[in-house]
C-alpha cells in the first residue's frame, strides 16, 4: 500500500470512520439529519440529493475533529507516528462495522418515526453499549503493543 499517498490514506480513514463510529453517526444524525430531512409523508422523513452529500462532508468533518482529538491523546503517551494511528484507529473502529447499515438507513431510507423510536433508536443504544468497551479494550491493546 506504499503506492497510496498519505493524504488518500487519511481521507478514506475519515470517511470510514464517518459512517461507522456510533458518536459521529449519532452527532451528525442531531445536527444535520434533523434538520436537512424532508417530510415525505405523515411522521416520514428522508434526505434528499445535496443533503447526503452535506450529511457525508458534516460526518467527515466530525471524524476529523473527533481523530485530532484522539491522536492528540495518543502521541502525548506514545509518541506515535499519525500513520501508525491511523492504523491502530481502523483496527480498534473494527466492532463499529454494524453501524454503517445506521448510516446508509439515515442517508438513504424513508424512516418513520414511530420506527425509528421504538426500534432503531433502542438498537442503536444496545449495539453502542456491547461495542464502545469492545473497541476500548482493543484500542487499549494496540497502544501498548505501539509503545513497545
Amino acid at each position: 500500500m506504499n503506492f497510496i499517498p498519505n493524504w488518500i490514506k487519511s481521507i478514506l480513514h475519515l470517511i470510514y470512520v464517518s459512517l461507522i463510529n456510533p458518536f459521529v453517526i449519532a452527532i451528525n444524525f442531531v445536527l444535520i439529519w434533523s434538520n436537512l430531512s424532508e417530510q415525505t409523508s405523515t411522521n416520514v422523513n428522508k434526505l434528499f440529493g445535496f443533503s447526503i452529500i452535506a450529511y457525508i462532508l458534516a460526518g467527515v468533518i466530525l471524524a476529523a475533529l473527533l481523530s485530532a482529538i484522539l491522536f492528540i491523546i495518543v502521541r502525548a503517551l506514545t509518541k506515535t507516528s499519525y500513520a501508525e494511528f491511523r492504523r491502530i484507529d481502523t483496527i480498534a473502529q473494527l466492532p463499529y462495522v454494524l453501524f454503517f447499515f445506521f448510516s446508509i438507513l439515515f442517508m438513504t431510507g424513508e424512516i418513520e418515526g414511530n420506527i425509528m423510536g421504538f426500534i432503531f433508536f433502542p438498537a442503536y443504544i444496545i449495539l453502542t453499549l456491547i461495542t464502545v468497551p469492545i473497541s476500548f479494550a482493543l484500542s487499549i491493546i494496540l497502544i501498548r503493543r505501539a509503545r513497545n
